[in-house]
């Protein structure tokens, strides 16, 4: 038998222009726009500065965002979706 490895974070798409990430009870959102012909996403990471309200005062740093783009690079390439940061 085997036991699944629950991650520590969530990627969620958000419609057509965002991807959610959540970690524990923090959540950050990011702009992303589909491609057109191969169903690709353009995820937009410069503006990554702090967690969404109500952590807005927990700045990110340079880790953290090293890791959540690569935890959403993942989560979505496990899901089929070509993805690239702009």
């Amino acid at each position: 038998m085997f036991a699944l490895k629950r991650r520590p974070y969530k990627v969620k798409l958000r419609g057509r222009s965002e991807v959610q990430y959540g970690e524990g009870d923090r959540k950050l959102s990011i702009a992303s726009e589909f491609l057109a012909g191969d169903g690709g996403i353009v995820l937009y990471g410069d503006d990554l500065a702090h967690w969404d309200p109500p952590h807005q005062n927990e700045p990110l740093t340079d880790g953290d965002i090293a890791r959540i783009k690569r935890n959403v690079l993942v989560d979505l390439a496990e899901h089929k979706i070509k993805a690239e940061w702009a």
